[in-house]
């Protein structure tokens, strides 16, 4: 484990990897111009997939659902071997028929489906964790949600950041640690492969040693019940976080033996 948790440069220097999970100006989270995350990846050694919110449910005054056949003919310019046109749709069971509707574009290479809300609650805000719930039951929530959507919402490539609870938790135990959720972990690993999905390593974490740690057992935990690929994503906003913690997240899967793949035209490449 050593090794996973010693480096924290951003830099593989190999176009075979991508970065599966960027946000530019068509999110309303973001105010990255496209040119300049291009820019930044192929200073990094790396090829992007734009991956712009579609988010129908979402607790915010902006509108968080890109309005996808636009993005799309706007960013058709940028379109190469190594910058690709994604979506990331916030999985919901309610808006699940509109979701499927507005990432049915066929220009589309990837889609990562993600779990930003459960129950009317959105993680990111505070109410979601003051229930009066033990937090054990709390997180249970939130993988109850996730086999739920996963269930009935079949539009998307890879699920993105497992660890996002942790990220915005107001509990003092963050990490959501894979002997602790065997049974929920396992479950949603075997459907992403029964249904032919595969799981994202989000690097936003990767830099704290605890939560590398942690995330390792839950992928080697994956790598375990039959799952072979992840794609890595920074879930960037921003130039600088770009590629961030890559190296990390390529000893990890290099140690499970777990292939990083993308997706473009919506098939798997290696």
């Amino acid at each position: 484990m050593s090794g996973v948790l010693a480096g924290s440069s951003n830099t593989l220097g190999r176009v075979g990897i991508y970065d599966c999970h960027v946000h530019s100006a068509v999110s309303a989270d973001s105010e990255m111009p496209p040119q300049d995350a291009i820019a930044r990846a192929q200073a990094l050694g790396v090829g992007l997939c734009f991956t712009e919110h579609v988010d129908f449910e979402c607790s915010s005054d902006k509108c968080f659902a890109a309005d996808i056949s636009q993005y799309l003919t706007d960013y058709e310019q940028y379109r190469s071997d190594t910058v690709l046109l994604g979506a990331e749709v916030g999985l919901t069971y309610n808006s699940r028929a509109a979701s499927r509707k507005a990432v049915s574009d066929d220009r589309l290479d990837f889609i990562i489906g993600s779990v930003h809300i459960v129950r009317d609650y959105d993680l990111f805000m505070p109410e979601f964790y003051e229930q009066d719930l033990p937090w054990e039951d709390i997180y249970r929530q939130y993988f109850a949600f996730t086999i739920k959507v996963i269930e009935h919402c079949e539009y998307f490539d890879s699920l993105g950041h497992i660890d996002y609870i942790s990220r915005y938790s107001r509990f003092d135990i963050k990490n959501v640690e894979y002997n602790t959720f065997r049974k929920e972990y396992d479950k949603i690993f075997e459907m992403l492969i029964d249904r032919g999905k595969v799981l994202e390593l989000n690097t936003r974490r990767l830099g704290d040693p605890s939560a590398a740690k942690c995330l390792y057992s839950v992928y080697e935990g994956y790598y375990n019940r039959g799952g072979r690929y992840v794609t890595v994503g920074s879930d960037a906003h921003s130039t600088e976080v770009i590629g961030a913690n890559f190296d990390i997240a390529a000893d990890i899967a290099k140690r499970i033996g777990l292939n990083i793949c993308y997706f473009k035209n919506r098939r798997l490449r290696v």
